[in-house]
Parts: structure tokens; sequence; C-alpha cells
């Protein structure tokens, strides 16, 4: 009888995954769950004490993004990808300061039919839940901190096997593509996200169609076209100039199109910008996000450059051949089931 692996389950995997957690790792990882955990309960909270939960509960969904985020950090376990993180969780951050922002405006005007404020439980309830994140993206910042100073985490994985200076110096520049493609597709996907589900469901919802613009029919096809962020990693890999040159466009076409409809989004409920930034909660969530993925598509056009100019130098053959399979590294051993089959060999 064969007896099963540890790592052929998922438990299995998870438990040797827990092993092997120094303690500042594992003070991280309990902090955030515990911190997700109450992400989510306050914000059903607050959805459910605005009295407009089954309108918003879709919304719930959102959530996901810091979730997928902090499970690619932990895979990683790189700096760069913790500060990745880092951007992604500003994500809540950046709602609740534009919704406190604008309900400061809307309920010093007399009786403000969009004062959602003057429901104490909704205050209440918006006021810890923004305090909760704050605190945890400040502990967050003190743990990277740490792991980064104990050398427990580096901030990036180094080139293992080759000796050769420029295969090194080359791959440091080729890593740095891999925490902005993590904070690029989070950040992009998240506005996108957002953008349907305000626009498209709410007025779905309320059969109101009629309103939306035309640029507002083609942002859902933005999760199509995002999958070309992809080509930051393999245009490098390939050495494929055209690969590069699309990832250019897409990144310019990007910021064109997520300034393009925050404005337009803007105009479709107030007539200046001055009063979106006042009053529009919404808008000042699109316009701060685009801002931040402004700075994340100009990150990804600049690295892609560094890596574009490495072109020729064979990076690309060394990423793909180089590295030592793990069954022949040192302490794996060969281990034969009772069969005469070669194919039959479990490592």
């Amino acid at each position: 009888m064969v007896k099963r692996r540890e790592d052929d389950t998922l438990q299995g995997i998870l438990r040797i995954f827990y092993r092997k957690l120094k303690f500042p790792e594992k003070v991280f990882l309990y902090a955030y769950l515990i911190e997700t955990t109450g992400y989510i309960l306050f914000y059903t909270a607050l959805l459910i004490s605005s009295g407009k939960f089954l309108v918003n509960f879709v919304s719930i969904g959102l959530t996901m993004f810091p979730v997928i985020s902090g499970i690619t950090m932990f895979h990683s376990k790189t700096i760069l990808h913790g500060i990745s993180f880092l951007v992604v969780h500003s994500f809540p951050i950046v709602l609740g300061g534009s919704f406190f922002h604008t309900q400061h405006y809307e309920c010093a005007k007399l009786n403000s039919v969009n004062c959602i404020f003057a429901n104490p439980a909704v205050y209440a309830f918006s006021f810890f839940l923004l305090v909760l994140l704050i605190m945890f993206t400040i502990f967050y910042c003190s743990v990277l901190y740490v792991l980064w100073s104990k050398s427990i985490w580096p901030i990036r994985h180094k080139y293992p096997y080759s000796k050769d200076k420029e295969i090194i110096s080359m791959d440091a520049v080729y890593q740095l593509q891999f925490p902005i493609f993590h904070a690029k597709v989070m950040v992009i996907g998240y506005w996108t996200s957002f953008y349907v589900f305000q626009v498209w469901s709410l007025n779905i919802l309320a059969n109101n169609l009629r309103v939306m613009r035309v640029v507002s029919y083609f942002v859902p096809l933005n999760f199509i076209v995002l999958f070309y962020a992809f080509f930051m990693l393999k245009g490098v890999r390939d050495e494929s100039n055209w690969m590069m040159f699309v990832l250019y466009f897409g990144n310019i076409f990007q910021a064109a199109f997520l300034c393009y409809t925050t404005i337009d989004f803007c105009y479709l409920y107030y007539r200046t910008l001055s009063l979106c930034f006042t009053y529009g909660v919404f808008f000042n969530i699109y316009w701060w996000t685009s801002v931040l993925a402004w700075v994340v598509l100009f990150l990804s056009t600049w690295n892609s450059i560094r890596c574009h100019k490495n072109f020729g130098k064979n990076l690309g053959f060394y990423l793909t051949y180089e590295p030592i399979p793990d069954v022949f590294k040192p302490g794996r051993k060969l281990r034969k089931r009772e069969t005469s089959k070669i194919t039959d060999l479990d490592f």
C-alpha cells in the first residue's frame, strides 16, 4: 500500500506552509486574517444599517481584492509584493476617506437627502471601519520593516544559480516586473469592478440604462483588455518586441481611458469638476484610484523599457533553462515505488 504524502492534500500543504513560517510571519498572517474578517463584518454591518443592503450587497465582492493581494504576498514572501499589497489595501481607505469627505459637505446642507451620516449607526460603522483599516495598515508597514531588517523576506528573489553579474543585474530588473504586475492588475481590476457595480448594477436595478453614457458600455470590456498586462512578463521572457509595444500602447490607453471615463462620470451628475470633488463620493473613489493606477502604469512602462533594453543578451534563455529542478537539489532523494516501471518513480 502506497502511503499518501502530506503535500497531497490542501490541508497538508497549508500545514507545511504554516510550519515554515517564522514568528514575525505568523504575526503578520494572524493580523491579516483578523483584519480581513473584521473588514468584511464591519462592511456588511454598514450596508445593513444603511437600509440598502439588497441594492449594495454585490459590492461585498470588492473586499476580495485585498484578500487576493494578501494571498499573493504570502505566496511570494518578498518586500516588493508586500508594498504592492499595501497599495491594494489602500483601496478601502480611499473609499472611506471619500465617503467622509463628501458626507461632511452633504450634511452641512439643510435637509439634504444624501446625508447618510444622519443615521448614527451608519456613522459609527463607517468610523470604526476606517479606523480599523488605518491601524492595520500602519501595523503592516511595521511588520514589513521587521521582515526586511531581519532578512526574513528579501526585497526580491535573488537569481540563485548564475554567478554572472550581468545576468544577475538583468534578473534584478526582471524580478521587479512581478510586484508591479501584481499592483497593476489589482488597481485596474478594482476600478473596473467598482465602476461596473456602481454604474451598471445600480442602473439595471433602477431600470435606468438610458442615463448611461456611451463610454460606460465599453468599461466591462476592460476586464478582457487587461489581459495585455501579462505581456510585461511573457514579453520579457520571450524577448518579443511586438508584445512589449502592445504593452506600452496598452498602458497609455489605460491611463487615458481611466482619466476620460472618470471625468465623464462626473458630468453625468454634476456640472463642474469642483462640485464632483466636493459632493461626488463615487467620483472621488474613481479619481483617487485612477491616480494610483497612473503611478503603477508609469512604473510598469518605466521598468518594462529597462527590461526591453536587455533584449538580445539571452536573459530569456537563462530564465527558462538555468534553474535546477527541485528533485535534483541537495537533500532530495529519489524514492522508488514497488513497481518496475520507470515512469512510476516517485520523487
